[in-house]
C-alpha cells in the first residue's frame, strides 16, 4: 500500500507536524463550515473617526420616531463600519473552541499569512511582520480565553449544579475522584497559604 509523508512547516511551535497519506477508499466529505467576520487587517482608528465626522446625522438626531431614528442610525453607522471592517467569510475548523471570537479568527489568518510569507522571503522585515501578527494572536487568545471563562462562571455562579458541571468541563476531577488524587489544594486564605480542606473549600466557594 502506497503512502507519502509531508512536513508541515507550522508558526505556532519550534517543532514541525509530520503526517503521511495512505490510500484509501473514498468518503465523502461534507461541505466546510464558514463564518462571516469583519477584516481588521486595514482598520485605522483616524480613519473611523474622519468617516464619522463625514456623515450627515440629521436623520437621526431631527427624527421625532425612536425606532426610524435607530435604523436611519444603524444604516449611516454601518456604511462606516463597512469601510473600515469590510465583511468576509473564512472557513472555520468542526470543533471551532468555545472561546473563540471573530477577532481570533481574524489574526490567526493574518498570523498565517505572514509567516507563509516569512517561510518564502527569509528576511529579517518579514519575520518582524510575523513576530509582530504572532505576538498579537497570542494575546487576543489569552484575553478570549480568559474573557469566556470569567463570563461562563459569573452566569452560573448562583447555579452550583451548572457552576460545578463547568468547572468539572474544564478539568476540576469529579467527586468520585477527588479521593484519589495525590495532591491537596492549597489557596490564600486570609494571608496565609492554607491545605486544611475545609477552609480551603469554603475560601473558594466564597469566591
Amino acid at each position: 500500500m502506497s503512502f507519502v509523508c509531508i512536513i508541515i512547516h507550522t508558526c505556532f511551535s519550534d517543532h514541525f507536524l509530520i503526517y503521511c497519506t495512505r490510500k484509501s477508499s473514498k468518503v465523502h466529505i461534507g461541505k466546510h463550515n464558514t463564518v462571516k467576520i469583519r477584516s481588521l487587517r486595514n482598520y485605522s482608528k483616524d480613519k473611523l473617526e474622519e468617516l464619522l465626522l463625514t456623515i450627515d446625522w440629521s436623520p437621526v438626531v431631527l427624527c421625532n420616531n425612536v425606532q426610524e431614528a435607530w435604523e436611519s442610525f444603524k444604516t449611516l453607522f454601518l456604511s462606516v463600519i463597512d469601510n473600515v471592517a469590510p465583511v468576509k467569510e473564512i472557513r472555520t475548523k468542526q470543533r471551532t473552541e468555545p472561546w473563540s471570537t471573530t477577532e481570533v479568527l481574524s489574526s490567526i489568518q493574518e498570523r498565517d499569512q505572514a509567516f507563509r510569507i516569512f517561510k518564502r522571503e527569509k528576511s529579517v522585515s518579514s519575520y518582524e511582520v510575523f513576530k509582530s501578527h504572532r505576538n498579537k494572536t497570542q494575546y487576543l487568545v489569552q484575553k478570549a480565553k480568559q474573557d469566556y471563562f470569567t463570563s461562563t462562571l459569573n452566569e452560573n455562579r448562583n447555579d452550583s449544579k451548572s457552576l460545578w458541571g463547568y468547572l468539572k468541563s474544564l478539568g476540576m476531577p469529579s467527586k468520585k475522584n477527588i479521593s484519589s488524587c495525590c495532591n491537596n489544594i492549597g489557596l490564600n486564605v486570609d494571608g496565609d497559604f492554607c491545605f486544611e480542606k475545609m477552609k480551603v473549600a469554603d475560601k473558594f466557594n466564597r469566591f
